[in-house]
């Protein structure tokens, strides 16, 4: 064979060779594989993971307190406070005064205090009591973050109030009064009788005598008088399939591909929507691509609690215990924080979005929809160690000797879980801290060291 043919046929395999390529490149579609391949279409729930709630199993109150003449008490984590919040919404409301004026709230003398994790609208009132007249709260747009029941000093020794208090840049507002009736009201004053199953705590406007204190956030934080010790718990996870989460947030996956888009992110796409899986599957990020042309959507507060609610517990979403933490209608969006031990669990930079489900909304459609894909449980095999946290009189001190916070800018204080990976990625701790937060600042650790276990306070 000479040279010259062997030329010829090179090229003509190289021809052939090229045409090959030219049409595998037109007919790619990048590692695309169809919902259905994961799983049915009526796959679209998290049976045997998650669970539905109602939306007043997701407003529970972060702490309840009892006042009485200058002292304070509430119940020691978490039997107490999970008893009194079961009798709580029992409660029959009547006689709404919606022009209730103002109040001072510092000549209570006898009370109960019931404190929220967030302001809320009036209207999910009707959701936490029986109400008698929904006409009122339907044509009513006010907020609260705080209840008092008081007795009614105007009635009889046997007729109680309820106080909805929002705070506001003036001070309080008390926005509405209700009637309670008097069996309810004395039940719940006679569970703090007994003062052996409370605990003390002190008000921070009152630990703070050099700070005015008349119109911040101080008036409202309670910390235990006594020192305190929590449990440092280890968790491990269950993996929270995808597939019925796909099935539910696509309505056409016959369309829908499939593909690796790198640095480690699955991803499932549509047209106009999107969903990411991402650090080794434990996370989930969905969002919708196209934005509305209107950016007011018209939801009001109650309206995002209760789609939000009933989008989740379409494919049984609530996979742990959460509770509501942030609602804003200003940017239509809303946050569920994860509790244990009925401490709310925070997250550092390596588990960042692991306790949390957060949505956004459009137009009544969610536009975003970021949730863990690990499911949370205790270890069988593990006991739980204690870790004494520091005093309240440490607590004073960080913040007085600290340049980074400004009095008038303290939100509120209060302990929680920092979730924390191991090192071997198998399981998870649980380390109990105190949080501050702040007008400027989310929630963040108060002090940088971690407290000890055994006993051991962190100094």
């Amino acid at each position: 064979m000479n040279r010259e043919t062997l030329k010829s046929i090179i090229l003509v395999i190289l021809i052939a060779f090229s045409l090959v390529l030219t049409v595998a490149l037109w007919s790619y579609q990048p590692a695309s594989e169809t919902l259905e391949e994961g799983g049915s279409t009526a796959d679209n729930k998290l049976e045997g993971l998650g669970t539905e709630e109602d939306l007043s199993d997701l407003l529970i109150p972060e702490l309840v307190v009892y006042h009485e003449n200058d002292g304070h008490f509430t119940f020691p984590e978490p039997n107490g406070k999970t008893s009194f919040n079961d009798q709580f919404k029992k409660w029959s409301l009547s006689n709404f005064d919606t022009t209730p004026g103002e109040i001072d709230l510092n000549t209570i003398e006898k009370g109960v205090e019931v404190i929220f994790p967030t302001s809320l609208p009036l209207k999910v009132i009707k959701d936490l009591f029986t109400v008698n007249n929904n006409v009122i709260l339907d044509n009513f747009n006010k907020n609260f973050e705080r209840v008092f029941l008081v007795q009614n000093e105007e009635r009889s020794s046997s007729t109680y109030e309820l106080w909805f208090v929002q705070a506001g840049s003036q001070g309080d507002e008390v926005t509405l009064k209700a009637s309670v009736n008097a069996s309810a009201g004395d039940r719940a004053l006679k569970a703090f009788e007994d003062r052996n199953d409370l605990t003390e705590i002190v008000r921070l406007a009152d630990e703070m005598p050099a700070v005015d204190a008349a119109n911040i956030g101080a008036n409202h934080i309670y910390l235990p008088k006594d020192d305190i010790s929590v449990p440092q718990v280890v968790l491990q996870t269950t993996a929270v399939p995808v597939t019925p989460l796909q099935n539910d947030l696509f309505p056409s996956p016959s369309s829908t591909i499939f593909y690796e888009a790198g640095e480690g992110i699955k991803r499932t796409k549509t047209n106009d929507r999107r969903l990411d899986q991402k650090k080794d599957d434990r996370l989930m990020e969905f969002l919708f691509l196209t934005t509305k042309s209107i950016n007011e959507s018209g939801m009001t507060e109650y309206d995002l609690l209760t789609k939000s609610v009933q989008d989740i517990n379409s494919h049984l979403g609530w996979t742990n215990e959460f509770r509501i933490e942030s609602l804003s209608t200003g940017l239509d969006e809303l946050k569920y924080r994860m509790y244990f031990n009925e401490f709310p669990v925070m997250e550092d930079e390596a588990t960042e979005g692991f306790a949390q489900i957060s949505m956004t909304y459009e137009d009544s459609d969610i536009q975003s929809y970021d949730r863990p894909l690990i499911k949370f449980v205790r270890t069988p095999y593990e006991t739980d160690s204690m870790a004494e946290l520091q005093s309240v009189d440490d607590v004073i001190n960080q913040i007085q000797n600290s340049n980074t916070y400004d009095f008038n800018s303290i939100k509120n204080i209060g302990i929680r879980y920092t979730l924390e990976e191991q090192t071997n990625n198998l399981a998870y701790n649980l380390i109990p801290e105190w949080y501050i937060e702040t007008e400027s600042e989310s929630w963040a650790p108060l002090f940088k060291e971690e407290p000890m276990p055994n006993g051991d306070a962190a100094p």
